[in-house]
């Protein structure tokens, strides 16, 4: 990201309670259709009407958030409106990775500048994915910890299957060009779970229909990729994607820069080992040598790990163990956080029980924003 960029991006944030909203339907309509994507994002956006978050204490109020709020301001603004004047403690997930990123650059000027003039009350922590990334965050004047986002996925809803295993390897993400599906296209015999967040993975999509004619894409009930039309994909909740895991005997990470990929833990917690490109972003924290290789950005290279792993047969068992101990360490981390928060309450209360009494997969929920007023009333009220 270029010091213009930087520039214009703070200027946004600094507007952030002025400017023009698009009326909401007309921003869905234009997203829901992949040949106007493009026109979406001339779009002025609307102000959300929901948001991915989850309340985890009501008094001190304690919510986890994304840390990446701060590139979308407007659409935040009604969020953040509600619990002006409140003393709250955001958690914040890191989404994508900010190392070697000038993120922290607009993160620093949001956070303890723009945010402490409009919303002065609030805290934030951010969970770092990397050990890296904390101290970059320190750097900035934001209050980290290394705590991993993958330790928030239920184990409960992912588990080792005795499905008779069909495919060489399965990739579970959404069609996009930093997925790197090329590198998957020398494998004999490929599954893929996937999903879509926008009109441009819709096109891309198609566009990997040549890149993987002899994908199975388990989605659409296993058809060969080039015979799976979007208008019959078949959403896979946690228990689907579980089961469809369990068809394969190596998960893929393909790409070199993203956040901490649920999809990576996923596998371990099923017990599937994980054929993975070197990356940034902090995947590569739950991999051991006994549950992970990691290998060149090569078709090859990548083929040939995953006839490795799934010759080796390794333990199912061992890979989840491996998997639950290092989920359990980080949790362990933001346990402590919490009973920090706890404690400068003046309240006697464990934060065990609460993290036990409020947690849920990945520890938020996309819910609507009216809400709040039924979960944590104005004080007024």
């Amino acid at each position: 990201m270029n010091e213009s960029k930087i520039k214009k991006q703070i200027q946004e944030i600094s507007r952030a309670k002025e400017g023009l909203r698009s009326p909401l339907w007309l921003y869905n309509f234009a997203g829901s259709l992949p040949l106007l994507w493009r026109a979406r994002q001339l779009l002025p956006p609307p102000p959300s009407q929901t948001a991915p978050f989850h309340i985890i204490h009501i008094n001190p109020l304690i919510i986890t958030i994304p840390e990446d709020v701060y590139e979308y301001p407007k659409q935040w603004k009604p969020f953040f409106d509600f619990f002006k004047g409140r003393e709250v403690h955001f958690l914040c997930r890191i989404r994508w990775s900010l190392e070697d990123s000038n993120a922290l650059q607009l993160m620093d000027y949001y956070y303890n500048r723009w945010m402490q003039k409009n919303y002065s009350s609030f805290r934030f922590v951010f969970l770092a994915n990397t050990a890296q990334e904390s101290e970059l965050l320190e750097q900035h004047r934001l209050n980290a910890i290394f705590c991993n986002q993958n330790c928030f996925v239920d184990e409960e809803l992912h588990r080792i299957s005795t499905t008779n295993k069909k495919y060489d390897a399965v990739y579970n993400a959404r069609p996009n060009p930093f997925k790197n599906f090329h590198l998957a296209q020398k494998i004999p015999n490929l599954a893929l779970i996937t999903y879509f967040t926008s009109g441009a993975e819709k096109v891309y999509f198609e566009t990997l229909k040549t890149e993987l004619p002899n994908a199975a894409c388990l989605n659409f009930g296993g058809s060969k990729l080039p015979d799976c039309q979007i208008q019959n994909h078949k959403f896979l909740n946690p228990d689907g994607i579980s089961e469809a895991l369990g068809n394969a005997y190596v998960g893929l990470c393909l790409s070199d820069r993203e956040g901490a990929c649920y999809a990576s833990i996923e596998y371990l917690l099923s017990g599937l080992p994980v054929v993975s490109v070197s990356s940034i972003g902090g995947r590569d924290v739950f991999f051991t040598p006994n549950n992970a290789l990691i290998v060149d950005k090569d078709p090859d290279a990548v083929r040939e790990a995953v006839l490795q792993l799934k010759n080796l047969n390794l333990s199912p068992h061992e890979i989840r163990k491996a998997a639950l101990e290092n989920i359990n360490e980080h949790r362990n981390r933001f346990i402590i956080l919490l009973q920090e928060i706890l404690d400068e309450s003046g309240q006697e209360i464990s934060a065990r029980e609460v993290f036990d009494k409020a947690f849920i997969n990945r520890m938020y929920r996309t819910r609507p924003i009216k809400d709040l007023y039924t979960i944590a009333p104005p004080l007024s009220q």
